[in-house]
């Protein structure tokens, strides 16, 4: 009955640490696309407003760290960094890279923090 209980405790400890961890990239990821979102929605965006979004990207990396592919991460990482530098080069790509950003946190949110619907 020992060996029942603690296997059952072990189970709903995985259980809760992969629902945490849905949770987690669902709102950071969310967070950091409504950030990208405020940034495209201007008609004459700003480097502060790029360096919003770099600031709320390096709270969120951390948490994403833990449970996304690293390889996922570094893209959406080099689409971040590359907003600022395009901007103050008022370069045509700006937008294009604004749109792959933002495709690129869609995907994130809808493969990694996948829904409760899929599982069941």
């Amino acid at each position: 009955m020992t060996r029942f209980k603690i296997s059952l405790v072990i189970l709903l400890l995985l259980l809760l640490l992969s629902t945490g961890s849905v949770i987690a990239v669902r709102y950071t990821g969310n967070t950091v696309l409504d950030a990208v979102e405020q940034l495209a929605a201007l008609e004459e965006p700003d480097v502060a407003q790029c360096e919003t979004v770099e600031a709320v990207w390096e709270k969120a990396e951390p948490w994403l760290l833990l449970t996304v592919r690293r390889d996922k991460i570094m893209e959406i990482s080099n689409c971040v960094y590359r907003l600022k530098p395009l901007l103050e080069s008022d370069c045509d790509e700006f937008t294009s890279e604004l749109k792959t950003l933002q495709s690129n946190l869609e995907y994130l949110i809808q493969e990694d923090g996948l829904s409760f619907r899929m599982l069941l």
